[in-house]
């Protein structure tokens, strides 16, 4: 028979045992990181895979995703070190040596980047990326003609398509495109090629060589059909040919009524007056489930900007009550939109709404809103 001690003993043991059970493993503490990093929590991140790390001190995984996390915070020497730690533990794992040389570049250490790439080199000597990146941060001349000539001689299309891709990110647009002309010479089908010269068209204003090329694109009837044709409005929309913008937009719609392009045709009825077909479109767009608050990425891009463009075709419309109560989640969204307040007074004011229109406009005032200021100087001085 079990005496009180005993028992006590055996009550106390149970209690402990959920402390055991809920403590999380390296993988657990790994899958938690992942999550904070897609959320933009880099500091919370690192954090749960310095806890990982703590258990299992070899674990490769954790420290190149606290590298990615430091990174992401600024700590450029600590990213270095992780990624260090990764090849130290995984000599042969390319992607390590490849982080490691953009934060030596970051951090202004050619040479060590340098020397990252040729390391990758020697274990593919194939490798068109290595060449192409060494090319780039080595400041040897004779080195730099040597290893694009070794990643022309290995995959010339490849060579033109990364050549071309830094062109783009360097902003030089006529670059961009004579490697997108080589590329295309050497594989006329490349759909992404036309794409991409059209984009370095658009940059440099060149309009209907930006939809040639795009139009090209369409007719091999890739998966992708429907973001040209919005590509192409948006073109025709920025050369303020707001009737081809809105006939592109539609087709692009009639091929994916469920995409996003519905907001891009709204803006181009708003442009040319129609109203009507414009609040339509807007009302589709946040319907739609790229609005949807789950939807992270278009949601904080697009989901107050939203409401307030819609609410400026009602103002526009006559609609004042309902462009008020857009304005109303607009700001509930993010309350720092200083031209919402201020379009919120003139909705206001415009229903008799004098005292809440002043009040919306002392707001977007002390937020260094000219507008407002002058807003409250002709309607509410003499309140």
């Amino acid at each position: 028979m079990k005496t009180g001690g005993d028992m006590k003993k055996i009550i106390f043991i149970f209690l402990l045992l959920p402390m055991f059970t809920i403590a999380q493993t390296p993988r657990q503490f790994l899958s938690t990181g992942k999550q904070l990093i897609d959320s933009a929590q880099y500091q919370q991140a690192v954090v749960c895979f310095s806890k990982a790390i703590a258990i299992n001190p070899k674990y490769s995984d954790a420290y190149y995703l606290r590298a990615i996390a430091k990174k992401n915070t600024g700590d450029y020497e600590g990213a270095e070190a992780d990624f260090t730690e990764v090849i130290n533990l995984k000599p042969d794992d390319l992607q390590g040596y490849y982080q490691r040389a953009l934060i030596r570049e970051i951090r202004h250490d050619y040479k060590g980047a340098a020397g990252d790439y040729t390391t990758i080199i020697g274990f593919n000597p194939d490798n068109v990326r290595a060449y192409m990146e060494r090319a780039r941060v080595d400041s040897t001349a004779a080195l730099t003609i040597s290893d694009y000539a070794k990643a022309k001689d290995i995959d010339p299309a490849q060579l033109y398509l990364s050549r071309a891709r830094l062109d783009w990110n360097n902003k030089n647009y006529t670059s961009c495109i004579d490697d997108y002309n080589a590329l295309i010479a050497l594989d006329p089908r490349n759909i992404i090629a036309y794409a991409n010269r059209g984009s370095a068209k658009w940059e440099l204003k060149d309009y209907e060589g930006a939809v040639n090329d795009y139009k090209i694109a369409i007719s091999f009837n890739g998966k992708y059909t429907w973001t040209y044709y919005n590509t192409i409005g948006l073109i025709r929309e920025d050369e303020k040919d707001f009737k081809h913008a809105i006939a592109a937009f539609s087709k692009s719609i009639s091929l994916y009524p469920a995409g996003p392009t519905h907001q891009n045709r709204a803006l181009a009825e708003l442009a040319i007056g129609d109203y009507d077909a414009s609040i339509k479109d807007f009302t589709v767009a946040i319907d739609s489930q790229y609005h949807n608050r789950n939807n992270n990425f278009f949601f904080k891009a697009y989901g107050a900007d939203s409401y307030v463009l819609r609410a400026k075709a009602e103002m526009l419309n006559g609609a004042f009550k309902a462009a008020i109560a857009d304005l109303d989640i607009a700001i509930s969204i993010n309350p720092a939109l200083v031209l919402a307040y201020n379009a919120r007074g003139e909705a206001k004011n415009k229903v008799g709404d004098d005292a809440g229109a002043c009040a919306d406009w002392q707001t977007a005032n002390k937020m260094g809103c000219e507008p407002a200021k002058e807003n409250l100087e002709k309607f509410c001085s003499k309140r």
